[in-house]
């Protein structure tokens, strides 16, 4: 019974704007609007980062202010957080931006292997490697805010997900 509420609270939320959206178009049957079929890709927004996240599985998402939880029945998770203003002066130490995520993805004594992506003006960021509580870890730097995203699972999933990552177009 839980697992039919959240579902239904997830399609309520992400597909009824889109649905309203249709509707509102000229000449639209409800019938059509009903029939459609949602997206097939969960897709969750981080500052100007798009990721799109596996569907099955999926058991809850909480948010709050700057931190989202997604969990699946699976025992994966997904975390993401602003880094805070101390978190962040150890991001300003280094001379680049590849030095300063590298740093800041090294767990102390671990040899990580760091995947890079340019995306737009910017670059994501995915330690493969998992520190030493079990988490792969993304790194993305919107303006002045860099985004820590930690991911429980395996290997294949944090790159699919870091490989269909992307950029919201910048409204004009």
């Amino acid at each position: 019974m839980a697992r039919a509420m959240t579902t239904i609270t997830l399609l309520f939320l992400f597909c009824v704007p889109a649905l309203a959206s249709t509707a509102s178009v000229e000449g639209t049957d409800p019938a059509d609007v009903e029939s459609q079929v949602p997206p097939a890709r969960f897709q969750i927004v981080l500052g100007s980062l798009r990721l799109h996240l596996p569907e099955s599985y999926l058991e809850a998402i909480a948010h709050r202010d700057d931190m989202v939880v997604v969990k699946y029945s699976n025992g994966n998770t997904l975390t993401h957080r602003i880094l805070s203003k101390d978190e962040s002066k150890l991001y300003k130490d280094a001379p680049n931006e590849a030095k300063r995520a590298t740093k800041l993805l090294s767990p102390e004594g671990l040899s990580p292997e760091i995947h890079v992506r340019k995306l737009g003006d910017t670059s994501l960021y995915l330690r493969a490697t998992k520190n030493t509580a079990g988490y792969r870890t993304m790194l993305f730097i919107d303006g002045q805010k860099a985004h820590y995203i930690d991911l429980l699972m395996s290997k294949t999933e944090a790159l699919k997900i870091f490989q269909t990552a992307m950029i919201n177009p910048t409204p004009s």
